[in-house]
């Protein structure tokens, strides 16, 4: 019998598509889309979906392959994947800091790029209904993971969110998105997110946490900043940290540690590949091997991975 393995590469090759759609933002121009896939025919599991989808959200100022390396592996494991290019990242007028705007100006396109998202990511969503989808799980990082927890309280269709350090905690960093989040619609939810993250602190997602109807959970990577759930963690993590010599609105990305300080990246992938697997494989494939990992002794099931990840108490939740 094979044991239950989410953090090792699934049986299925992946097939990478890029095509596109209008998502009726008002940009005037179709958004793309990309498709990470199992090339062959998934088995049928009991939750009677052949291949799940999922739909990711990226982080501010990235674009819709930033998280491949995750976005494939649950491919490689059946799961149908499709994320698109944000507004922001489409129309670069709209991501990039204007002459002479003042803190007013900033909020409130900050704010038309964050309701922008959520229309785009719910017309994403009826792509993937029109297509046959039937168990649809929500995936995103930072403004993404904000994303994905506000179209899953919007969307009775979605089934699981798995939010990664994701923005609308209390008491946001100067340049980060000033989003909240309020949640009543009970659905499965698995926040992950990084002991060292600078960006999106853990004092405001275990807020967000304690404010989430159950079933909800958070775990907590060790060493990890905000980046390292990125594609090439190196180049964003430097990126970053050398704004605070040019962006006085980030200065208080001097808190951040050298990557070489933080844990490997390597490390940080399998971190968030396994438990988002684990996450959907519980949720949407209705898999007893993924529900007993997760609600067993996670954190040495993690430690044996060599991965030093632990689950915080949290104030008890509503719902």
């Amino acid at each position: 019998m094979t044991l239950y393995d989410p953090f090792a590469v699934g049986p299925y090759s992946v097939t990478r598509s890029t095509d596109s759609i209008d998502l009726d933002t008002g940009l005037g121009r179709p958004h793309p889309v990309e498709t990470w896939a199992p090339a062959e025919t998934p088995t049928r599991g009991p939750a009677g979906t052949e291949a799940p989808t999922v739909l990711f959200s990226h982080r501010g100022g990235a674009h819709r392959g930033s998280a491949s390396f995750l976005c494939a592996h649950l491919a490689s494991h059946g799961y149908r994947v499709l994320a698109t290019d944000h507004a922001e990242t489409v129309d670069e007028t709209l991501g990039g800091a204007r002459p002479g705007e003042d803190a007013a100006g900033r909020a409130a396109r900050a704010d038309l790029i964050a309701r922008t998202r959520v229309v785009e990511l719910r017309t994403l969503l009826e792509r993937a209904v029109a297509d046959g989808a039937e168990r649809i799980g929500v995936v995103g990082h930072s403004i993404g993971g904000w994303t994905a927890l506000t179209v899953a309280q919007a969307d009775p269709r979605v089934d699981a969110v798995v939010a990664i350090a994701p923005a609308g905690g209390s008491d946001p960093r100067p340049g980060v998105y000033q989003v909240t989040l309020d949640p009543v619609r009970s659905v499965p939810t698995l926040y992950l997110t990084g002991a060292e993250d600078v960006s999106t602190r853990l004092a405001g997602i275990r807020d967000m946490v304690s404010r989430t109807p159950d079933p909800v959970r958070l775990v907590v990577l060790d060493g990890a900043d905000h980046y390292h759930f990125a594609d090439d963690v190196g180049a964003e993590h430097e990126a970053i940290r050398s704004a605070a010599d040019t962006v006085p609105l980030l200065s208080w990305v001097r808190a951040m540690r050298q990557l070489d300080e933080l844990i490997d990246p390597a490390v940080a992938h399998a971190f968030a590949q396994g438990l988002t697997l684990a996450h959907l494989d519980a949720t949407l494939r209705d898999r007893p091997a993924a529900a007993a990992l997760l609600s067993g002794d996670l954190t040495a099931a993690l430690a044996a991975r060599g991965i030093p990840a632990t689950e915080p108490e949290r104030a008890p939740t509503r719902g």
